[in-house]
């Protein structure tokens, strides 16, 4: 998948306000290949009065996310709730096609 530069510096903005056992969790080699590929002229605000999930990121900056919290930070628990819930949209999805 072709990543948008923009969702990457979003990305990469978020991974450093990590705290430094969360960030890292999360492999070298990733954290290079988002710092190079981000676009560095693309400025992304926070907004400081609003959660993390409420943050106006890009859809593909929300979908590296989930899945960089997915594989490297969600605890045990978090991600049996996660799979879960993967396991029902799929179901889900494959009942509409009936």
């Amino acid at each position: 998948m072709k990543m948008n530069s923009n969702s990457l510096a979003e990305v990469y903005f978020v991974l450093c306000n990590l705290n430094k056992d969360e960030y890292n969790k999360i492999p070298t080699h990733i954290i290079d290949t988002i710092k190079t590929n981000r676009n560095m002229d693309y400025r992304f605000i926070i907004n400081n009065d609003v959660s993390i999930i409420e943050q106006p990121f890009l859809e593909e900056t929300k979908a590296i996310l989930f899945a960089l919290f997915k594989k490297y930070l969600a605890t045990p628990e978090q991600k049996e709730k996660i799979c879960v819930i993967e396991r029902k949209e799929k179901m889900s999805q494959y009942l509409k096609k009936l």
